[in-house]
């Protein structure tokens, strides 16, 4: 028994030294351990059959982000502020420092990625975030429509005027910095105009 239980160990320790130590992640957060082109932008590439998401220096990049992270949150109507903004100040004495507060945290819990309706300005040059498009916001109004319960305009996405492909390549025209990587649909109901407009152009979006 005791020279099983030997052997065993000694596999599991020759097993262990074998193992390469794990290469870390680039400035981006993309995992060095996959690398391909580099192309100073985000994008996809299929490698091995498997489409991945790439930083622009090249590596396996894995998004794992939040939506919504600003400091100011939502207004209460029956307190006429906005709760989670008192607090943040309460706190932290500024959006600065719950900027700064919040980064570090978001390194901590593992996200790479800021999602939509957020101020990503507020991390300049640290993180991966996406660009909200607000293409529904172009569509014309539904003439007649009763105001809603919410502060919302009720549009129509089949008038001729809507024209989403048009909207796409002005869109395409921005200016966004490296870090910026999917541009982004807004509404759960919008109809998708394809994948490729999460094939990340960076600065060429």
């Amino acid at each position: 028994m005791r020279t099983i239980l030997c052997a065993l160990a000694f596999g599991l320790a020759t097993a262990v030294a074998a193992t390469p130590p794990d290469p870390g992640l680039d400035a981006w957060g993309g995992w060095r351990g996959l690398t391909t082109a580099a192309t100073g932008r985000f994008r996809t590439e299929r490698i091995d059959g498997v489409w991945w998401l790439v930083t622009p220096d090249g590596h396996g990049f894995f998004s794992v982000g939040v939506d919504h992270l600003r400091p100011e949150g939502d207004v209460s109507p029956p307190l006429g502020t906005a709760p989670y903004h008192d607090n943040i100040l309460a706190k932290y004495g500024s959006e600065a420092a719950w900027a700064t507060a919040t980064r570090a945290r978001l390194a901590d819990f593992g996200v790479n990625t800021i999602g939509a309706f957020s101020e990503p300005e507020r991390f300049p040059g640290t993180i991966a975030y996406t660009v909200r498009l607000a293409l529904s916001e172009q569509a014309p109004a539904v003439p007649g429509v009763p105001a809603a319960l919410v502060a919302r305009i009720t549009r129509d996405y089949f008038d001729p005027a809507f024209q989403v492909a048009g909207l796409l390549q002005q869109q395409q025209q921005a200016v966004y910095d490296g870090f910026a990587f999917c541009l982004r649909l807004d509404g759960r109901k919008q109809p998708r105009v394809g994948d490729r407009l999460c094939h990340l152009r960076g600065k060429d979006v």
